[in-house]
């Protein structure tokens, strides 16, 4: 027997304001669509204020789409269809987060520490996306300065395929992290496409070594300050005859996987 089957039901009406980030901010909750985003949410310690199912969604046994251990509530196709931001039905599962927030000393302390600083980088889809990245390079933490995007806008979450759970995301000011990261010792690379001429192309840059790379934004590219304050500006070099820059998420990724080649190299034997 299905638990709700009325949109008019009030967890379901609650669950729906949460596309709205003011809703967000007010609930204190946030929406994650998904199987394997709220089976990486909950692995990483996510709280779950609600969970819902629908049986005629779900692909295979529900036991292999979600922990076991997780309470849920079934819903009907209605229902679901009113929650989904997927068109494909998100795979027949949607939680409802409590928001958290993470903070320096959530970043873990390695030998080589390897941050991804992002500078007011607007879109959605491409926060995730670099979130998604930094996963997949092994990123210790992702750093957000002036961020006009809700970090747990559902988009984000989608979008970083629940990457968004399983790095740091920390939010501060640039000034405060330009201080820690020099108290860190940590040297700082920043991708600016205007950097050809003045600064150095970024397979030249050494990331064998503890850094962050900062990244603009779309519209702007990168701020005064970064450009003021890193230790090296790098560019990647381009043909130009289409194209003057790349997208930030495709930037992200040429970079961060450069220093993850540079790392391999380091430790394979001459």
């Amino acid at each position: 027997m299905t638990d709700i089957t009325s949109t008019d039901n009030p967890r379901v009406k609650q669950a729906k304001k949460l596309y709205k980030a003011r809703e967000r901010k007010k609930q204190t909750a946030f929406l994650i669509e998904g199987a394997r985003e709220v089976s990486v949410a909950a692995r990483n310690g996510v709280t779950f204020r609600d969970i819902f199912v629908c049986p005629e969604y779900i692909r295979g046994d529900l036991e292999h789409s979600m922990p076991s251990e997780l309470e849920h509530t079934t819903v009907s196709s209605t229902v679901f269809d009113q929650l989904a931001y997927r068109e494909d039905g998100g795979e027949g599962i949607i939680a409802v987060g409590e928001t958290y927030t993470q903070s320096w000393e959530d970043i873990p302390h390695t030998e080589n520490t390897m941050l991804l600083v992002l500078d007011n980088v607007e879109k959605p889809g491409n926060l995730g996306a670099l979130l998604r990245t930094a996963s997949a390079a092994g990123v210790s933490a992702v750093i957000v300065n002036e961020m006009q995007t809700d970090i747990l806008n559902p988009n984000v979450v989608r979008a970083s395929l629940g990457s968004v759970f399983e790095v740091p995301v920390i939010r501060a000011e640039r000034e405060r992290t330009r201080e820690w990261l020099a108290h860190k010792d940590i040297s700082v690379y920043a991708t600016s496409a205007l950097a050809k001429g003045t600064g150095i192309s970024y397979w030249n840059a050494d990331y064998t070594a503890s850094f962050g790379v900062v990244l603009g934004s779309e519209s702007q590219g990168l701020s005064q300050f970064w450009a003021d304050n890193a230790d090296e500006l790098i560019y990647i070099p381009m043909s130009h005859r289409a194209v003057s820059s790349l997208n930030v998420s495709v930037s992200g990724g040429v970079v961060l996987f450069e220093a993850v080649r540079q790392r391999k190299a380091e430790k394979e034997p001459q």
